[in-house]
């Protein structure tokens, strides 16, 4: 079955100074350049959002989330030097999200992957138009990771009609006191991501 990255970003709680996040400051982190800067990139006193051909990225005075735009080419897409925008601000808590779609040929392939005699609800949701998901969290290292898989219908770029698919939402979340040894894992972490969407495909 086929799949598509929808969405990959890290979103990180704290307390910011949105005003501080001007074209300046990353020029002068050597993480953009003049020229990389697109017209739609913002900068007030209380919401800063930069956005490049590469990244978007948002500040408020309480989260700043990263959205990286391309997926194609992981080696220019994978990485930018996050501690050094994070350098002055407080971090309560932070997370990488990877949002996977793996289209199916039909809503009923959902029952092969997820159903199961022994679950109680099975016993009312057990009919052809049933759709299956799932939601599944452990611990990871010193954080946790939470997965959850819904079942929906999607256009296809190109298409015209809808389709089915299972959106399956990864978040690896940890606290404050992890970010300088766990932000640099994020290529690690897109790995498991990509593991597990292998196996339903």
């Amino acid at each position: 079955m086929e799949s598509q990255i929808l969405n990959k970003n890290i979103v990180v709680l704290g307390e910011f100074k949105p005003v501080q996040f001007d074209k300046l400051f990353f020029i002068k982190k050597n993480l953009f350049k003049e020229m990389d800067f697109l017209p739609t990139s913002i900068f007030l006193p209380e919401l800063a959002i930069i956005e490049t051909n590469r990244f978007l990225i948002e500040i408020n005075q309480s989260k700043l989330t990263i959205t990286y735009k391309l997926f194609n080419n992981d080696n220019e897409s994978s990485y930018l030097n996050i501690e050094a925008i994070l350098e002055n601000s407080k971090v309560k808590a932070f997370g990488f999200n990877f949002k996977i779609d793996v289209f199916l040929n039909a809503k009923t392939e959902s029952k092969k992957f997820f159903f199961f005699k022994e679950n109680l609800l099975n016993n009312y949701f057990n009919s052809e138009d049933t759709a299956y998901g799932y939601f599944i969290s452990k611990n990871l290292d010193t954080g946790r990771l939470n997965l959850d898989i819904k079942p929906v219908q999607l256009q296809k770029v190109g298409e015209s009609k809808l389709v089915d698919a299972l959106d399956f939402n990864f978040n690896f979340h940890f606290e404050h006191s992890e970010i300088n040894s766990q932000i640099k894992r994020y290529a690690e972490f897109e790995e498991i991501t990509k593991k597990i969407i292998k196996s339903y495909e």
